[in-house]
């Protein structure tokens, strides 16, 4: 977090002394008490984080971790940091973006206008279609049609079928437009389906186990 005055981009390209300059001096960061104990606050304990790097909090131990602060600049600089972060907002591995965006924006209509960069952290099918053919192949419907019709013999089948579309689509296009690619269905109807199914899984093991294979196929 101390380095994060420095990592936005309109900083990438500065130097060194520049960089820690700005870290040094950054007013709304707590790193000047870890260097100086001058400038402490008393709700902060630096003595845990110090303790990570010394033995002590002392002058050395704080001298420790001034060092460590600066040659994390020093590696942000040798690497493409940016390259890396996906919706401009999340750093890590595949697994832990994927985690982020199950967690947090699966669920959610998101604002494309207000958050262009978002469709990086979106993963999987992109279309109706595409869940449909997964779904088909892994309960043996014989007509993809029979998924996108409310009333159909493969209950199950189209039950998973809408609510895989909510899980993987639901940020990537409103409800209201994702129901009508699916048979017309209101929200409120994609919301219910969601109890439905998920009750039926708890009580059918076979039926969550199709669940379970169409989402491995999907990813």
């Amino acid at each position: 977090m101390h380095l994060n005055p420095v990592r936005i981009k309109n900083y990438a390209k500065r130097g060194i002394e520049e960089k820690i300059k700005i870290v040094k001096e950054y007013v709304w960061s707590s790193y000047a008490g870890y260097c100086n104990v001058k400038k402490r606050q008393g709700f902060v304990d630096y003595r845990m984080i110090v303790g990570m790097l010394s033995k002590k909090d002392d002058s050395k131990g704080r001298k420790v971790y001034e060092q460590f602060v600066y040659d994390g600049i020093l590696k942000d600089m040798n690497i493409t940091f940016w390259e890396d972060v996906k919706g401009q907002a999340v750093l890590g591995t595949e697994s832990f973006v994927d985690f982020i965006y199950e967690r947090f924006l699966a669920d959610r209509n998101i604002d494309k206008k207000e958050q262009t960069k978002i469709k990086e952290l979106t993963r999987g099918p992109e279309t109706p279609e595409e869940i449909a053919k997964k779904v088909v192949e892994v309960f043996g419907v014989k007509d993809e049609k029979e998924l996108f019709q409310k009333y159909t013999r493969n209950r199950y089948a189209r039950s998973v079928f809408i609510e895989l579309c909510r899980k993987h689509l639901g940020a990537k296009i409103s409800k209201a437009e994702l129901g009508r690619q699916i048979g017309n269905m209101s929200g409120a109807a994609i919301n219910e389906n969601r109890k439905r199914i998920f009750e039926v899984i708890k009580k059918n093991k076979e039926v969550g186990k199709l669940y379970q294979r169409v989402e491995e196929k999907l990813k």
